[in-house]
């Protein structure tokens, strides 16, 4: 349960700034996140919620904005 306590908030950004998204992270702790983000590859990139979702954390979408 401890896991579940965690919670992070996460802007998610394509490379020209012109989309975003705004989740909320759980079970995970700021630091986590960001050492989770770094040990990505070029593949994971392409859906960075899919990642941390493998990873163990739980997302859900605050706001987006798309094109």
């Amino acid at each position: 349960m401890q896991g579940q306590e965690k919670e992070s908030l996460l802007l998610i950004q394509n490379s020209d700034l012109s989309e975003y998204s705004l989740v909320n992270v759980r079970g995970m702790d700021a630091v986590e996140v960001v050492e989770t983000l770094f040990a990505m590859n070029d593949n994971d990139r392409r859906n960075v919620a899919a990642y941390l979702e493998s990873r163990g954390a739980w997302m859900t979408e605050i706001a987006n904005q798309c094109g």
